[in-house]
């Protein structure tokens, strides 16, 4: 991914199996007239990864689920999210 974007993870629970979906939402660049142009009508979301909750949902977990699926990736990959949600509670 070379533009900016944010990570949304959800945890949910579907046929008796714990998952985690992780979704990434960044502005899809359009060129117009060989100059880039970013517009919030091209707000793009897409799923990167749906990973199985095998033992818990714990930050030590779902970190590493998100650095095998995603930040393993590339550091460019790493460097260019500039946030993220979750659905978990906290206590």
């Amino acid at each position: 991914m070379n533009s900016a974007y944010s990570l949304s993870l959800d945890t949910s629970t579907l046929a008796g199996q714990n998952l985690l979906v992780v979704k990434a939402r960044y502005i899809k660049t359009e060129m117009k007239e060989n100059e880039p142009t970013l517009s919030l009508e091209n707000m793009q979301d897409k799923v990167v990864s749906v990973a199985a909750l095998n033992e818990s949902s714990d930050a030590k977990t779902l970190h590493g689920i998100l650095h095998e699926k995603v930040f393993s990736k590339s550091d460019l990959i790493q460097n260019n999210m500039k946030g993220f949600t979750h659905d978990k509670k906290m206590d």
